[in-house]
């Protein structure tokens, strides 16, 4: 019996020894902890491994390739890499888990983003090796190429293609959080490249280039409830749309809503069916150092029912090419809006069209080469201001400047146009008014307008070039004027002024509108406004009495007129 005993306690400690090493093994590949539960069971060649990863206390990268991978490695290591996405859907993530694709290989099959990630810490899908990005490729059979159904994903570096319908397509009961797209390459999309639906909040879809979509490149939709806000589209290139947009923000079928917040920054937007930038829903929303260029039916709309919208340091080019609507196309019912410190060239049908209430135009250069007029101001529209724009033909003509609602005539009480320049060489402007032309100085003298505008070469520096900043004898340099003034004495970072339409507030990033005040040192920057009162909320407290003049930034002893002050750096219009 000892001799039993003996060979019983024998046994034991050897199988003990032997659970010690396999649990030391798998520690050291970092698949499994202490409170770590994991089930793995070989099945034949002909299925898959079932593994269940709960409660880790730290982050893991998987590795996914798709010719030397097996889907029962554990996928820890690029020699025990995984196969394709389906063991996905039987893993439980933990927040920082990364999944990586490697390069140079395709994939024909969607991949369904997991759970897992925390407001801390999302879930990262991204590449791994040297050579071409990773590519999923539906052939077209899939609807989607990417489905993500859950908050906190991060996806980088993939190149997807070829989707029946949209290619990544974003839909989390609920609304989701916390979502970034980043460095994508999109191809061939049969409906949208990029699509948002059932809202959310705190998108960023950063450095994309998406090609050949059907519908859009980026559709952000709106939604009953939780409504898409606090979105950043930055540095991405949309080429290519078959018939609408490049970016839009867009109702939902049964007219709901998108939300608040967005802000897309130097994104290139070309040769869409319809607009670059569509803005036809949402409100607060901020367009950035953006171009667009020979897109269908313009470079921006601004429509149905997106209000508070700013257009700043736009550039836009040879559009439309269709002969309908503008290169910037500003209506709908929202209203409040501002076009600053943009060049619209081009032979389109028109460069700008105004037919809503609350726009403020100002510091822009308009570059007519052909087309229809250039300006049209239509409707009965109230609380317009253009003042110091530039409006110049590169041809020895022009169209005229039109104002086409008879009961809006050029000296409407609520029309503030002053401030301008307007050129064609070796030729006058006109202006038109209820079926009636007017040579330029026929038109400030009969409706006693514009008396600070000029009709005269506005010297830039090489128009064969598209170079269209100031030379040093030009006429515009110092010449523009203030935008408002204080309504009182004001002191501290608050100031209540005449006209709060000329200011924006950055909704989301710290680039804010800069400011100077007439008669008082330094720059101040907008942090928030408030339209119903007229008031602007500044970086620092200032002290301003009625004199006071504000405006923009300026570089010498005032405003010049036109989109840039004497002496910023040259930038030239896209060939």
């Amino acid at each position: 019996m000892t001799t039993f005993r003996a060979l019983v306690f024998f046994l034991l400690f050897i199988i003990g020894c032997l659970m010690a090493a396999i649990y030391l093994g798998l520690e050291d590949q970092g698949r499994i902890s202490l409170t770590t539960i994991a089930n793995v069971t070989t099945t034949p060649e002909n299925h898959q491994t079932s593994a269940v990863l709960a409660n880790k206390k730290t982050s893991q990268t998987y590795y996914i390739d798709r010719i030397g991978g097996n889907n029962r490695h554990s996928g820890t290591r690029i020699d025990q890499a995984w196969k394709d996405f389906s063991i996905l859907k039987k893993v439980s993530f933990a927040p920082g888990d990364k999944i990586l694709l490697k390069r140079g290989e395709v994939w024909n099959q969607t991949l369904f983003t997991p759970s897992g990630g925390t407001e801390k810490e999302s879930i990262i899908i991204d590449a791994y090796g040297q050579g071409a990005l990773p590519v999923i490729d539906v052939l077209n059979h899939d609807p989607a190429a990417i489905r993500i159904y859950h908050s906190f994903i991060s996806i980088n570096n993939i190149r997807v293609q070829n989707s029946k319908n949209t290619c990544i397509a974003i839909s989390v009961d609920g609304g989701f959080t916390n979502i970034k797209l980043n460095k994508l390459e999109i191809f061939n999309a049969g409906k949208n490249g990029i699509e948002v639906i059932k809202g959310g909040t705190k998108l960023e879809i950063t450095h994309c280039y998406i090609e050949n979509s059907d519908n859009n490149g980026i559709h952000l939709g709106g939604s009953a409830e939780n409504k898409l806000s606090n979105v950043i589209v930055s540095g991405c290139h949309i080429k290519k749309v078959s018939h609408n947009d490049g970016i839009t923000i867009h109702n939902d079928d049964t007219g709901n809503t998108a939300g608040s917040n967005f802000l897309f920054k130097n994104n290139i937007a070309e040769m869409c069916g319809e607009q670059g930038f569509d803005v036809t829903s949402g409100k607060n929303v901020l367009l950035l150092n953006n171009v667009s260029n020979n897109n269908g039916q313009g470079g921006i709309l601004v429509e149905h029912t997106a209000q508070n919208v700013t257009i700043n340091g736009h550039i836009s080019t040879d559009e439309p090419v269709q002969q309908t609507s503008a290169a910037i196309n500003l209506g709908g019912s929202g209203g409040n809006i501002r076009l600053l410190k943009s060049l619209i060239k081009g032979n389109g049908y028109h460069l700008l069209r105004i037919n809503t209430n609350n726009v403020a135009v100002f510091n822009n250069t308009f570059i007519w080469d052909g087309g229809n007029s250039p300006i049209d101001i239509t409707g009965k529209i109230e609380n317009i201001h253009f003042v110091n724009n530039i409006v110049a033909s590169n041809q020895p003509q022009m169209s005229r400047i039109r104002f086409l609602e008879a009961s809006r005539p050029p000296d409407y009480h609520s029309f503030n146009f002053d401030y301008n320049i307007y050129y064609i060489p070796d030729n006058i402007v006109t202006i038109y008014y209820n079926k009636k032309n007017y040579p330029f100085k026929t038109y400030q003298t009969k409706f006693n307008v514009e008396i600070n505008s000029q009709n005269i070469n506005p010297e830039f520096i090489d128009t064969s070039r598209n170079e269209f900043h100031l030379k040093k004898n030009s006429p515009a340099i110092d010449k523009g004027c203030f935008y408002t003034l204080p309504v009182s004495q004001n002191t501290g970072k608050k100031t209540r002024i005449n006209n709060a339409l000329f200011f924006y507030k950055n909704p989301i990033s710290d680039e804010h509108q800069c400011l100077m005040f007439k008669g008082i040192n330094g720059l101040f920057y907008v942090q928030d406004v408030n339209y119903t009162n007229d008031t602007i909320f500044l970086d620092k407290p200032i002290e301003t009495g009625l004199t006071n003049s504000v405006g923009g930034c300026y570089t010498q002893f005032s405003l010049d007129i036109g989109a840039y002050e004497f002496g910023d750096s040259p930038v030239s219009t896209p060939n």
